[in-house]
């Protein structure tokens, strides 16, 4: 049975979609087709739908599907692909939308694989990536063939030709290896009591904080020993794993489950924040963000916006303001209720806006039996116009019930222009000259405070019944003017900009682009090689984690492992100077796959790969010598692939050696097929008894 390699992963394809208001008038399922583009061999089309009625959604949201219109050209075979894409801003104003990825397994043109679901035109038209009535779609499309059987005369030459593949980059797996066995450590931090070993280089190519601590002029560089104060031992430890992997399997948790764990998943998704923010690892930020922002609720949405406006998360922030605002009043009563809100006014005083407002009536007697208004003002707060009214002897639903009794009535109308909706409290009470400047805790025992929470929009009046005319006079309210003075706190909740609540973006993983950094800047480079008389710096806990053959000349007994320089022989510079690169970062330097130079270099870094146990290097050597096969080369990727054991290339290189007999005897013309005659007999004679069986032919 075949296996999946990895081919090949087109340019990034941006597609355009200009005239957006014009797409109303499609048909409902109608899509646009891209040009075609050859990725992997075969020919690949995505269609986009402005609006799908196929996904069960009403909204019809925007969605993108990939589509196979021609046959592999290289051979048959099914092939499967991926396709992903993400809105982009072509100002850059804004960071790409998340990316949405789908994968299918094609087996003839015409197949197609499931949809990319986006947003619905309103969601799209309000994100800000519409812009002069066009949008822009970045696309990839990535390309996995499956490989035929190894053919019958490679068997019959006595190999199994297993169908060894270059697998995913396991990059993560091996720095989180490194963390867990502590090996070539040389740091511990403490922290709340526990220590962590670490390793300084790592650390500070992912953290500009750590590299400022470990490597600059702070004086804990010289240090092994660095206490962390502050933070909690659990989120530490996570921040660590995140360094090392790029992952947080804390905040892991699926829908549905216990609210217990969803409650912890959340507490450590903010305790990370915080840290995220103090050690400046900017996607750890924006995965806590994103996960914050999925589990706003009343219970968390307070201590949460406060967090947003301390660490300047401001899409975060957008989502906490839009689920206050776009709830009813009772939801907002149930939110100013919590801790957490208390909190928020405390220590968030920048997210609200408050005034207190006086307001005095004068001949306060005379006005018993005046039901209309008296008094009135207009005030800004928190960006609006608010009108306060006063009605001094007003009754609970229109009624004149003398059982009711006449109450102090309260009128508060937004009156600024627009149709948004605002959130605001309103806290009123009844004081005295001597009270004025007293908060409620220290009032008189006679101090009633009423509240009114609630969505204001513009010209639809909330109505507060304060007290009772009989109460005002009970406690002696009435000024000995005749004046009855009103205080009114205001509170109005900050809206956030406009489009800041679209969706925080999932961001790509930079943990390969922190490592090349890392070896390229040299910055914390505690082993130097010298190789073909060139110095090449690198790190040895890096090396160790990727190369068992590093692990144990840098960290075992062999003799290398106390030197600060080792010189390696038998190699060109610029080969291993590619070996290390592919360490750091899990991929090989742009090079042209048509050129000679990246053929020459494939031999030498498959080598390069063999003799340091980097068998993922190794297998993606093996595919790029495979694609160079030719008359001319044949031999010599037939001797390469036994020296080195790879099983796969070997077969590969006698099946073409063996199209024709043409093919082979061209192939034993070149110098090639000498150096395999002189260094490799046992592979050569693998080659005739091949040759033999399918042609019947002795070759002395």
């Amino acid at each position: 049975m075949g296996k999946l390699t990895d081919v090949t992963r087109s340019n990034d394809i941006q597609l355009k979609i200009v005239g957006h208001s014009l797409t109303m008038a499609m048909d409902d399922g109608e899509f646009f087709s891209s040009r075609r583009y050859c990725v992997g061999g075969h020919d690949w089309e995505i269609r986009l739908r402005p609006k799908d009625p196929w996904v069960g959604r009403r909204d019809r949201p925007l969605t993108l599907k990939l589509v196979l219109r021609g046959a592999s050209r290289t051979g048959s075979g099914s092939v499967k692909a991926q396709l992903s894409c993400c809105l982009v801003d072509p100002t850059q104003k804004l960071r790409p939308s998340e990316m949405k990825t789908v994968s299918h397994k094609f087996h003839k043109p015409g197949d197609y694989s499931p949809r990319a679901v986006f947003m619905a035109r309103d969601e799209l038209e309000a994100s800000g990536y519409l812009t002069d009535d066009s949008y822009v779609v970045q696309c990839a499309i990535t390309v996995l063939r499956e490989q035929p059987e190894i053919a019958a005369a490679a068997a019959a030459a006595g190999d199994s030709a297993n169908a060894a593949v270059a697998p995913s980059s396991e990059l993560h797996a091996y720095l989180g290896a490194l963390l867990e066995s502590k090996t070539g450590a040389d740091v511990t931090f403490v922290v709340s009591g526990e220590s962590f070993a670490a390793h300084k280089a790592i650390l500070a190519s992912r953290s500009p904080v750590f590299m400022a601590e470990l490597f600059g002029a702070m004086k804990v560089k010289a240090s092994e020993r660095v206490e962390v104060k502050d933070m909690e031992a659990p989120v530490f430890k996570a921040i660590l794993h995140f360094v090392y992997t790029d992952t947080v399997p804390e905040l892991d948790h699926r829908d549905g489950e216990e609210t217990e764990a969803a409650s912890t998943a959340t507490a450590m998704a903010q305790h990370l924040l915080a840290g995220a923010d103090r050690y400046g690892l900017e996607r750890l930020k924006l995965i806590c963000e994103s996960k914050l922002a999925e589990r706003i609720d009343v219970d968390t949405v307070s201590t949460t916006l406060a967090l947003a406006e301390q660490h300047d998360c401001s899409h975060l922030k957008a989502k906490c303001v839009e689920f206050i605002a776009a709830g009813t009043a009772e939801n907002l009563d149930a939110v100013l209720a919590t801790d957490g809100f208390k909190h928020l006014e405390a220590s968030c005083p920048s997210v609200l806006t408050d005034l207190v407002k006086l307001l005095r009536i004068n001949g306060y007697s005379a006005t018993a039996n005046r039901q209309n208004l008296v008094t009135s003002c207009t005030i800004a707060v928190g960006g609006y116009d608010w009108l306060i009214e006063v009605f001094p002897a007003a009754y609970y639903h229109g009624t004149s019930s003398r059982n009711s009794g006449p109450y102090i009535k309260l009128r508060f109308t937004l009156s600024s222009d627009g149709e948004r909706t605002v959130s605001a409290t309103f806290r009123c009470r009844l004081v005295d000259d001597h009270q004025i400047n007293q908060t409620a805790a220290s009032a008189s025992s006679s101090f009633k405070e009423v509240i009114v929470t609630s969505i204001f929009s513009n010209g639809q009046p909330k109505d507060m019944f304060l007290v009772s005319r009989s109460y005002a006079s009970e406690y002696r309210y009435v000024q000995p003017d005749d004046s009855l003075l009103i205080e009114c706190a205001i509170t109005v909740l900050l809206e956030a900009p406009v489009n800041a609540a679209a969706s925080v973006p999932a961001p790509l993983s930079d943990l390969q682009k922190h490592l090349g950094e890392m070896l390229t800047s040299k910055n914390g480079a505690d082993i130097t090689f010298l190789v073909s008389g060139e110095p090449v710096a690198a790190h040895r806990c890096v090396l160790a984690a990727r190369s068992p053959v590093f692990m144990a000349e840098l960290f075992g007994d062999m003799k290398e492992k106390d030197s600060q320089s080792i010189e390696i022989k038998d190699m060109e510079a610029e080969v291993f100077r590619t070996l290390l690169h592919f360490i750091y970062t899990d991929t090989l330097p742009e090079q042209d796959d048509d050129d000679v130079e990246a053929e020459t270099m494939a031999y030498g870094l498959l080598e390069a790969a063999d003799r340091y146990g980097v068998e993922r290097l190794m297998l993606i050597c093996a595919e790029k010598v495979h694609a160079g096969i030719s008359v001319d080369t044949a031999a010599m990727a037939l001797a390469l692939a036994e020296r080195h054991g790879c099983t796969k290339l070997k077969a590969r290189c006698i099946e073409f050696i063996l199209a024709s007999q043409e093919n082979f005897h061209a192939v034993a013309a070149t110098e090639g097929y000498k150096l395999l005659m002189d260094s490799c007999p046992s592979a050569l004679n693998d080659l005739l008894v091949a040759v033999f069986l399918r042609y019947k032919l002795t070759v002395l």
